[in-house]
């Protein structure tokens, strides 16, 4: 985030009046007797934090602050103890792995939902493609085409987005589970051209001016469509901020261990304001499936790569064949349980040979059966989360302390420069590991230190 042009005591003056409003109007409680959460994202500016904290702390004389990370609470929020977040917010969409309530990594693109209500106003005004191309050719420059874009209302744009914008399915497959294209079917409208093209739909566009236009209910899926899944024909043509909703979803991915990513790729989490566009969780996940299903978990693109793939397919063949030249070994395995024949020309081998049968064991295996709640991974799944508010809230009623709770007179006193290092919390595999759950006292008498923990 960019604050160099950014106005910090104008922020704080605009919190300050917004936290007023909310006490004295809607809350009506005593600020100072009461234990505030905050839900950041874990990437904030240290000048924006340290304004919060101050306007908390000096206007409203609040006891303590604790901080808790956004993309954890929507874990929380949704039950689980790991996932990935997909965060589709106003200005860029976050993408981090969360694994046992701790962030591994951040990926960001400002393919977001500020850019497809930018794609909403040029299709309310008419502005296609094709029609731009078409005024260019009439113009010396782009000053007056630009002017005619923007004279769309951005409140009307932005009303439009929220309560008519959708996105299209995949047009190339269509997954058979899934509800949109199972109603699309059950109307007649199971095939990919009659679903883009011919479902037109003339609804009206309410607008805070008294004149009303006529927009096709097609065109209104397009801005969702170049806002979050572009086609590109090369890689070159992606910048590093401008890297599609999929892909982005398939290189975080990619990064993971392949245990961590198991557990992730069964619990993906969509939040944000671009989480409630209707087909949007659909198109994604059929998206990611095709990007599996073309590159595999292969971070290394290219001919060089291809062929090297094209290599080992090539010796795992050979070595199939060579395994079946040998009817001896295959006739061992296919052989029946029981003692070894010592007649026979061929004698099992004891590795070969099945282990024998516990009754113990199978006890255990039979109530273990009953009873399995393994969790589910590797499996293209999206979970649903409560938000996270909701999580945090949660955390707040069980009393659980964070790592990261400030004191008013420590902030008030050294301010960001107090924060150290908590003293109970150890990463380093040589120490050992003291546990800081809730109820257990912390070590020492140093009440004034305290630890900004991710936001570090």
């Amino acid at each position: 985030m960019d604050l160099r042009d950014t106005d910090i005591g104008l922020v704080q003056d605009k919190l300050q009046r917004a936290l007023r409003d909310a006490y004295n109007q809607f809350l009506l409680i005593d600020p100072k007797s009461r234990k505030v959460v905050l839900v950041l994202p874990s990437a904030m500016p240290h000048p924006l934090l340290a304004a919060t904290l101050k306007c908390l702390f000096d206007s409203f004389q609040m006891a303590a602050i604790t901080l808790l990370p956004a993309p954890t609470m929507a874990v929380v929020g949704s039950g689980l103890r790991s996932g990935i977040i997909v965060d589709i917010g106003w200005h860029e969409t976050v993408v981090t792995p969360i694994y046992e309530y701790r962030e591994l990594t951040q990926t960001r693109s400002t393919r977001a939902m500020r850019k497809m209500t930018y794609e909403m106003a040029k299709v309310l005004q008419g502005c296609s493609d094709k029609s731009i191309e078409r005024d260019t050719s009439n113009r010396a420059d782009g000053t007056s085409l630009k002017k005619e874009i923007l004279e769309v209302d951005f409140d009307r744009a932005e009303e439009v987005t929220k309560r008519l914008g959708w996105c299209r399915l995949r047009s190339k497959s269509i997954r058979s589970g899934d509800k949109i294209a199972s109603k699309l079917q059950d109307l007649g409208l199971g095939s990919d051209d009659t679903i883009h093209g011919g479902l037109k739909v003339s609804l009206p566009c309410v607008s805070l001016s008294s004149a009303s236009s006529n927009v096709s209910f097609d065109d209104l899926g397009e801005p969702a469509e170049k806002t979050f899944f572009p086609s590109f024909h090369t890689r070159h043509e992606i910048d590093d901020d401008e890297t599609p909703l999929a892909l982005i979803l398939f290189k975080s991915l990619l990064r993971l261990p392949p245990d961590i990513r198991a557990q992730c790729i069964s619990r993906i989490i969509i939040t944000g304001g671009g989480s409630s566009i209707p087909g949007l969780k659909t198109r994604l996940i059929n998206e990611l499936e095709a990007l599996i299903y073309e590159r595999g978990w292969d971070a290394v693109q290219g001919r060089a790569a291809d062929e090297r793939r094209r290599r080992l397919a090539e010796i795992k063949e050979n070595r199939r064949t060579a395994r079946n030249a040998f009817p001896l070994a295959q006739k061992i395995g296919e052989q029946s349980v029981g003692e070894p024949d010592e007649t026979s020309e061929h004698v099992i081998p004891a590795a070969l040979q099945p282990q024998i049968i516990d009754s113990i064991d199978q006890r255990f295996l039979k109530f273990g059966a009953e009873h399995d709640q393994s969790a589910v991974t590797g499996e293209l799944r999206i979970a649903e989360s409560l938000g996270s508010w909701t999580g945090a809230s949660l955390l707040a009623g069980m009393r659980i302390r964070s790592i990261v709770e400030i004191e008013r007179e420590s902030f008030l006193q050294h301010g960001l420069a107090g924060a150290k290092r908590d003293p109970d919390i150890s990463v380093m595999p040589g120490q050992q590991r003291q546990s800081f759950g809730p109820g257990l006292p912390r070590l020492g008498n140093d009440r004034m230190a305290w630890t900004l923990g991710a936001w570090a």
